[in-house]
């Protein structure tokens, strides 16, 4: 992906790695050195608990090379399996402490946690946390109809939410 978006000066890419993984602080020299943007995680697909302290070294070495962290929130169902406690909103805050630009994809609109919708959860985030964003990739999809005239209305997410596509998941009936 790096050398073909290398091609198209308006193409970027985002990177994903494991955080895990024990050379994850050479790989993100590497992702940043070929033009990546940004890393993208769906924590509760990819078993990373965005919370564990061990991650670190990790998110401080994305503050060093300024790439912001895109971060699937809520429940996920677009898999077969998931561990959507990982998809809290509210274990981003190790990140976002530390001074991580997190994106927290959909505004968590799936799930609960705790009998609080994960959307709740994530709307007093963003008055703690000046580094927290969010995307509307997926608010057009049937499962979250009525979310998008909601964040449209939230004070906090003024300014705060970016265009993004969901893609390669559509957001319409075939």
């Amino acid at each position: 992906v790096a050398s073909e978006t290398a091609k198209y000066p308006e193409l970027f890419f985002g990177a994903s790695i494991n955080p895990y993984r024990k050379d994850a602080l050479r790989l993100l020299e590497k992702v940043k050195q070929q033009g990546a943007k940004l890393i993208k995680w769906i924590p509760n697909i990819q078993h990373i608990d965005p919370a564990d302290r061990r991650l670190i070294p990790f998110y401080n070495k994305m503050i060093e090379l300024d790439l912001p962290l895109l971060c699937h929130a809520g429940q996920e169902r677009s898999f077969d399996s998931s561990i959507d406690e990982y998809g809290d909103p509210r274990r981003l805050e190790l990140p976002l402490s530390l001074g991580v630009t997190v994106i927290a994809a959909h505004i968590a609109t799936t799930g609960e946690t705790e009998e609080i919708s994960n959307y709740e959860r994530i709307i007093p985030m963003f008055a703690k946390y000046p580094n927290l964003y969010s995307e509307i990739s997926s608010l057009t999809q049937l499962n979250k109809l009525g979310y998008l005239n909601m964040a449209l209305a939230e004070r906090e997410l003024e300014g705060r939410l970016l265009y993004a596509s969901d893609y390669p998941l559509v957001n319409m009936i075939l």
